[in-house]
């Protein structure tokens, strides 16, 4: 039985870890592509997107761990967002 929930933990860690891989992915290349406005709200369009993908496989999924994802890159990345704003 301990053995069983050790790897439903570790699959666990693995959804939110892909989910914040794909967030640190696609950051790293608006934010290093251009400095503009532009990629700005592209950026921003992407973490509101990102984040509602997460909710609704929860929803479908009943998965806690797309929960958590979604909350994270919410948290993550609107934070990364009013960082840069105030660097440029």
């Amino acid at each position: 039985m301990l053995v069983t929930e050790q790897i439903k933990s570790n699959t666990n860690i693995i959804v939110v870890a892909i989910n914040m891989l794909v967030f640190v992915g696609y950051t790293i290349y608006l934010g290093l592509n251009s400095r503009d406005f532009g990629n700005a709200i592209l950026l921003a369009i992407c973490i509101v997107f990102h984040s509602l993908l997460c909710f609704v496989f929860s929803i479908f999924w009943h998965r806690r761990e797309f929960q958590l994802s979604g909350i994270l890159v919410i948290l993550i990345g609107f934070s990364t967002c009013v960082i840069a704003s105030y660097i440029h």
